[in-house]
């Protein structure tokens, strides 16, 4: 069994790939934990995001609902859409990205870390996508280290 450059890449970037993926689903269920309070949508607006490596040209955008959520006496505003610990906000083209603010009810139910109340969230993140980075990543581990066998 010869370890080649390519199998040790696929052996580190699938382990690493694993390990990321798990963290992130065991952080998920932890936040789908949270205790829920009412909130009231303050403002919905989008917002121009633009990758690092692509440019201006590649831009997409995102809604952004700016809530405000009452936990223990104390007021506090977010506009976190999903637990960001655990996934990146949605993406797509501005009309998409318009109307999915808009869609946003003016009582929403607020997701708040216990720990934290100024941590929140609105919507649980999408659980397969997660799965499917793990899947990926275990395949990658198990083909780079059953290459030579």
């Amino acid at each position: 069994m010869e370890w080649t450059a390519g199998r040790v890449a696929g052996v580190i970037i699938g382990a690493g790939g694993l390990w990321a993926s798990l963290r992130a689903m065991q952080a998920m269920r932890a936040a789908r934990a949270w205790p829920v309070v009412t909130g009231v949508v303050v403002a919905r607006t989008t917002a121009r995001v633009t990758a690092a490596n692509l440019g201006a040209r590649f831009a997409q955008h995102t809604p952004v609902v700016r809530y405000r959520y009452t936990v223990r006496g104390d007021t506090h505003e977010c506009q976190t859409w999903f637990p960001a610990a655990v996934h990146n906000p949605p993406r797509g083209p501005h009309a998409w990205a318009a109307r999915a603010a808009a869609a946003v009810p003016d009582l929403v139910r607020v997701h708040v870390n216990p720990a934290q109340p100024a941590d929140a969230y609105l919507f649980p993140a999408p659980e397969w996508r997660i799965a499917l980075a793990a899947g990926l990543s275990g395949v990658l581990l198990m083909a780079a280290l059953l290459a030579a066998v």
